[in-house]
């Protein structure tokens, strides 16, 4: 088995949209962190392990669509949101986008 070193997450919040490939209709949540390979999306309609998702992640100045696969997620009650938030941890599937994803998430990407 080949073991890799995780990517460096930061701490980032982003406004994200994203909808099963292929699918119609759109959810939205928003990251708790992001690396060069993924991100975690805080969302109350988390979806299954293994579903392929067109993800659009913007702040206030600028957007990035990216494929990535849903590789965990955890639907949380209620009245324990405020702790562990439901949602998914992403493995992007392009990795074309390095230098749009560093732009979007800021200076602090600079530390990858």
């Amino acid at each position: 088995m080949l073991l890799t070193k995780p990517s460096r997450r930061l701490g980032r919040r982003l406004q994200v949209r994203f909808r099963p490939l292929g699918g119609r209709e759109a959810h939205v949540g928003y990251t708790t962190n992001v690396s060069q390979t993924g991100m975690f999306v805080a969302t109350i309609r988390p979806l299954a392990p293994g579903t392929e998702l067109d993800v659009e992640v913007s702040d206030k100045r600028q957007s990035l669509r990216l494929d990535a696969v849903v590789v965990h997620a955890r639907k949380v009650p209620p009245m324990w949101q405020r702790l562990r938030p439901s949602g998914m941890g992403l493995r992007f599937l392009d990795a074309g986008n390095d230098d749009d994803l560093r732009r979007l998430v800021g200076r602090s990407a600079s530390l990858w």
